[in-house]
This record gives structure tokens, sequence and C-alpha cells, in this order.
């Protein structure tokens, strides 16, 4: 727009060029809206440190992503420098506007002037200080909000899973001046421009909660789709992950320090880590090539990491199933924002060529999805194995941060191996903007002589444009059980209760262990679940366990929370994904390694949402905070496995 004062007809005097728009970005409670209608942050992290950033952020559209945390045309803690690449900033921001992205800028904060900024005349300059900033970039209709105090305030419990609901604020003085100070910087800039502003990484602070959420190997990838949970129940301001990764780079390292130039020249653990979620295909994929940029000595640093990044298979894969499930389970939560930090570095090779992870973001963090999940509220499970006849239920989700309804009919169908069709159905279906929209499917599990697999496969039909690409999900049907025929004798140690009834669903009828039972004539000693302790290891001694298993004893101990049975220390992992250790062994007949990832039910054996331990306020645990909802297993049973050495003498 540009204004022009004629008179008579004749120009006297013209004011220059202003770019402007019109777009409405507003907060009510913990959403966002956009024009009116809500809305979610999918972006990554821009600093004009890191040079002209137009291609990466072109490359970052490109993924799916609609906005970005901009560092300029200063850096983030403002104070510390001079400005530089103003027009770059300005350029970043026209190619914002023109291309409907969100930007979120930095402001100058109160971190320098902290408890100064309660005098009146150093909140007059400083008010006087934003004006200037707000009549510059204001009118950019691409500023969606503005930000502050770059990683000012954050502490332990802003990535605790039972505390980001806003039922703990830190209590101690240092952390409360911040906020005060920090709190009255938002207020003045508010005065001026009514916009949403947040406090990068600090918590609970403010009216928006912030948290670098960078979530490690450690954790299950089941726990990281569930992590939100319990912020979702509440939902009591916006969660925004401002920082985020999908197992940050230098996870894979084995060193675990600053500066990362020493974690990137460590010990890789591509492998291992893939393996956790890829079993012994992880070793498999392992080359010649490979290996040699394991190479501890291998110089330069920078080509080694770049070309494991881009070359490792397991790496691309691992972090694209990451994408595919954590982000979507995110985003069925309703999670407000996450913003990535160094996740296009694991976009494409050195010639440009798309890797997996491209592929994944653009899949998976677009402005449009649809799987399929589970039932009702129960929708992070993954059921998937069924007995004939049982009713399965699933349902459909649909995904939609456009500003507008998206209308489509979803037309399923289970299909056996041969692709055979068993059932179908079509729903008329509105995927609403701003809100997860789901729609139930429900069918009876084909009646089968023995494990049979198949496939729910669902299409989205008479939609406008390609927003939703087909989804399947694997199924595994088996035969009813029949009871089972037991040789023998069976004992059973089971002071909880858990495990004779089970055993007697299974058809088995079995007798407690006694002091003086006769283990000569047993076939089967059942160890209950969660048994093991120094009561059963008293009435083994007098039985003579030892000797009997030396003589042929059968013995079968279920999941355990505590002890050490036979020297295996249990180590809690509540992983979903394991993997047989020994292939065609009798005790897994039946079965296929699928049968084996993502077990059906809910947790018992472990709390889901167990309270972070007192210490860990003030320092991190040893294993990362847990939640999850779900069934898990690992190789001694569901939730803690029995470690091994994992090197030995030779």
């Amino acid at each position: 727009m540009q204004a022009r004062l004629k008179v008579a007809g004749k120009l006297v005097d013209e004011a220059p060029p202003v770019r402007f728009g019109f777009r409405e970005f507003t907060r009510r409670g913990a959403d966002f809206y956009l024009n009116g209608k809500p809305t979610h942050l999918r972006g990554h992290q821009i600093d004009l440190a890191w040079a002209d950033q137009k291609a990466r952020v072109e490359e970052l559209k490109a993924a799916g992503m609609n906005c970005f945390e901009f560092s300029g045309p200063i850096g983030h803690d403002w104070y510390g420098g001079t400005p530089y690449r103003q027009q770059l900033f300005d350029d970043l921001l026209n190619y914002a506007d023109e291309h409907g992205l969100i930007a979120l800028p930095v402001l100058p904060g109160a971190k320098v002037l902290k408890e100064r900024i309660f005098e009146p005349e150093v909140a007059k300059l400083y008010r006087h200080r934003l004006a200037q900033h707000f009549r510059q970039y204001g009118d950019h209709p691409s500023i969606g909000m503005w930000f502050m105090h770059f990683n000012l305030a954050g502490y332990h419990w802003d990535n605790c899973p039972t505390k980001i609901d806003g039922s703990y604020k830190p209590a101690d003085p240092a952390f409360l001046a911040k906020e005060r100070y920090a709190v009255e910087a938002q207020r003045l800039a508010q005065t001026l421009d009514p916009r949403p502003l947040y406090h990068h990484a600090c918590g609970n602070f403010g009216d928006i909660f912030t948290l670098n959420c960078y979530l490690g190997p450690t954790l299950p990838l089941q726990e990281r789709e569930e992590w939100p949970a319990r912020w979702a129940e509440k939902r009591p301001f916006p969660l925004l992950a401002c920082e985020h990764c999908l197992m940050l780079i230098p996870y894979w390292f084995r060193p675990r320090q600053f500066p990362l130039s020493v974690v990137y020249a460590g010990e890789p653990l591509f492998d291992q880590l893939s393996a956790k979620y890829l079993g012994r295909r992880a070793y498999q994929a392992l080359t010649p090539e490979l290996f040699d940029l394991y190479d501890v000595g291998r110089t330069p640093r920078e080509t080694r990491l770049k070309s494991l990044v881009a070359a490792h298979p397991g790496y691309q894969e691992v972090k694209s199933l990451f994408a595919r499930y954590s982000l979507r389970s995110w985003r069925t939560y309703g999670v407000s924002g996450i913003i990535f930090n160094a996740v296009n570095w694991d976009f494409h090779d050195e010639q440009g060529k798309p890797l997996p992870m491209q592929n994944a973001l653009a899949r998976y963090f677009g402005d449009t999805d649809l799987y399929i999940a589970g039932p009702g509220d129960d929708w992070p499970s993954k059921d998937h194995s069924f007995y004939s006849g049982e009713t399965i239920r699933k349902q459909v989700v649909l995904l939609n941060d456009l500003t507008r309804d998206l209308p489509c009919t979803l037309k399923w169908r289970l299909q056996d191996e041969a692709g055979k069709r068993l059932s179908s159905g079509t729903v008329a279906a509105v995927s609403h903007a701003g809100k997860p929209t789901m729609y139930p499917v429900e069918f009876a599990a084909p009646d089968v002589p023995a494990r049979s697999a198949f496939k729910l496969v669902v299409e989205a039909t008479r939609q406008s444009g390609d927003h939703f690409s087909p989804e399947a999900f694997d199924l595994e049907v088996f035969p009813r059980p029949a009871p089972v025929k037991v040789n023998g004798q069976v004992l059973v140690f089971d002071p909880v209760g858990d495990t004779t009834k089970l055993l007697q669903r299974a058809g088995a009828t079995a007798q407690p262990l006694q002091s003086n039972a006769d283990l000569g004539a047993v076939s089967l000693l059942v160890v209950g679940r969660k048994a093991w302790g120094q009561q059963f290891l008293a009435l083994a001694k007098q039985a003579n366990l030892e000797q009997a298993l030396q003589d042929g004893l059968n013995l079968l101990v279920l999941e355990q929370v505590a002890g050490a049975p036979f020297g295996l220390k249990l180590t809690e992992q509540s992983a979903r994904q394991v993997f047989p250790a020994v292939s065609g062994h009798p005790f897994l007949k039946g079965l296929d390694p699928a049968d084996f990832h993502n077990l059906r039910g809910q947790s018992d054996l472990l709390d889901s949402y167990p309270e972070a331990p007192p210490e860990t306020e003030k320092q991190w645990p040893k294993r990362y905070f847990k939640v999850t909802t779900h069934l898990v297993a690992t190789g001694a049973g569901g939730g803690a496995g029995g470690e091994r050495p994992g090197s030995v003498g030779w």
C-alpha cells in the first residue's frame, strides 16, 4: 500500500510503499486460533546467525511445516550483540507473508534489566524500544506470536509428564524472581501489541507452557507417543514444545557431554539403538562401508557425522518410525505446538537426494493426515492380535490444520494376504478444521484354522484435493484356543493370585508349591507374576529346587518386578517391540515375530503414571520419567527384562 497526496491532480507528496496484510492469530484457553479456526504450530527453529536461511525455510515448508521460531535481526539474548542481516530478516518475513507461514520472532526481554524493569524510567525506555520494533516489523501478517527469554528458567520437572498439567510450579526464589520480571516484560509488550507471547523453555511460566523436549533413547516409542496425555486431560494452557526432536543426533553416540564435537568424535551407537526397533535386521544392514565410518579416529568429524546420518539405514528408518507414531499421537492429543531443532540435518544426502526422514515429515507433519487408531478413548493402542469371532474395533483419525472443514467418504476393507476382501464399509466423514476427528470401524474377526494375517485398509474418496493418503493396519487372527493338555503335575508359587487364575482360564490345574513338595514327580513349576522373592527362595531351598532342575524339571518364571531371578538383573524398559532370541524354539510354536510387538491390552504390572521421585526435582533420573498405559514386554517378562553382560573376558 502507498499513500499519495495530490492537489489539483498534481502529486505533492507520497509515503514509501508499505506491505501489510490481515490475519488474526489468538490464544483461547489451551488452543491457538488462526482467523477464528483452531490451529497447531508445526515448525522449526531458524537463527540468522546460521547465515542465509531462505533455502532452509523453503525446505522446511516442503516438509509440511507451517511456522518457524525466528531469532533475528539480532541473537535471542538480544543484548549480546549488534543487529545483523536486517535485510534478510525482512526478506524471510516477506516470504512467510506470501506463503502463509506463521513466524514467531524474538523480542527484547528483561534478562538483563531484571528487577530494574519495575523502575518507571527504565520501564518507559524499555517500552519505547518495544514500540520501535513493533512499528518496524509488526505489520507483517505472518507474525502470529512473539517470544522472549530464551532458556531463561527451565527446570527438571518441565519435562516430567505428570507435571506438565499445571499441577507444579517451582517454588525456589530464583525461578519466581525470573518469572516476576519476565511476566512484567510481557505485560508491557502486550500493551503495545496484543498478539500472544511465550517465554522459550521456561515451563509453567506466564500463560503458555514451554519446554525443550529432547526425549532420549531410553524412552520407548509408546511412552513418547503418550507423553502429553496428562496435559491433554486438563488442557489448562497451551503446551508448546519449542525445541523438539525425533531422538536428537547426539543420542546416537556414546559420549554424554559438551562440547558436541567430543560427542560426534565418539563411539557411534547407531546399530544398538536401531536394534531396539528393528531387531537383528539392524545388524544385518551393517556394511563394510558403514563400519569404516565408525572409526573414532576418522577426520574430519563433520564429514563422518553427515555420512552416518545420510547412509545409515537403521538411523533413517527408526527416526521415520518415530515421526509416524509420535507426531500423529501428539497431534491427536492436540498439542499446541511442536518446533524442531536440527531435524533437517536428516533430510537429504550430499547429492541433494531426499532421504526417508524428509519424506516422513512431509507425510506425518503436514496440514492433514489420516491413520488407523484404537477404539474410543483408547486410541493410542495398537492391538493387532484377535481370536476368531471376536469383534475388532478400530477408528479412523483425521487430522486437519487447515482453516476449513474437509468432507470426504471413508472406504474401509478387511483383506487377506492374497488381497481377497472379507468385509468392508463406507463412512461419510468431515475432517473438522483444527480438531482431530474420529470415525469408528467395527467388524468380526474371520474364522481361521491357524494363525492368519490380514490387513485393514482405509481410503478417503470424494475429497477436494489429495489431503488424505490411504492407510493400512496389519492384523493377526488366531483360532479359539482349545483347553491345554497337561502331562504330569503342575505346581505354582503365586502369592498374588493372578497366575493361578491365568492357568485356570487356559484349562490347566495347578497346585500350590509347598515346602515338602516332591519335585521329582512334577512336570512343571510356575513362579507367578511378582512372586520372586525371599519367600519363594526359602521354599525352593526346602524343596531342593536346584537339584530338581538338574534332574530335568521344567521351570517357568513369569513377569517379575523385583529380585534377581537366577542372577539376572531386572531392568525396567517397558518395551513394546521385542524380538525372539531363538527362532524355532518350541515355546514360540505358532507365533511370528510380529506377534511380539505391541502386545494387546493395558499395563497391569507397572504403574502407568508413576509420580516422579522427589529427588528428580533437582537431578535427572537414571531412567527417564515414565508414562504408558499399554501392555509392555521384554525378554524376561512384561516391563522388567533380564540384563546380561554387554561384554565378556575374551
